[in-house]
């Protein structure tokens, strides 16, 4: 069970929501609309200051995010990391927000074009 604390503030937006929709949509346009993997994104949003470390766990809570708000998608096929040789997912922008409650702020993301 989630503490209703950390549920809520795993749902905030906020600059770091910005930053990390925003990383993935350049990510994915400059490596020619590709898909990726939370370590990619994780070493790139290091690589640019936006975060401290390149642990992933710094950034799959908002990927998760991002994929039930529909801004990316999981694909079916799994990549084998080459640091760890496991399989892992791959992801896709796709910059589609689902539908949400009138109430609800979401990020609207631009198109990739």
């Amino acid at each position: 069970m989630i503490h209703e604390n950390s549920a809520s503030s795993y749902d905030q937006r906020g600059p770091e929501y910005d930053r990390i929709v925003e990383t993935i949509r350049q990510f994915y346009e400059t490596n020619k609309h590709r898909a990726f993997t939370d370590r990619q994104i994780s070493e790139e949003m290091y690589s640019r200051g936006l975060i401290t470390t390149d642990d992933m766990n710094m950034v799959r809570p908002k990927i998760t995010l991002l994929k039930q708000r529909g801004l990316i998608e999981e694909l079916p096929e799994k990549y084998t990391d080459p640091k760890t040789q496991r399989k892992v997912r791959l992801i896709q922008w796709t910059g589609m927000k689902k539908s949400a409650p009138a109430d609800q702020d979401l990020f609207s993301a631009p198109e990739p074009e």
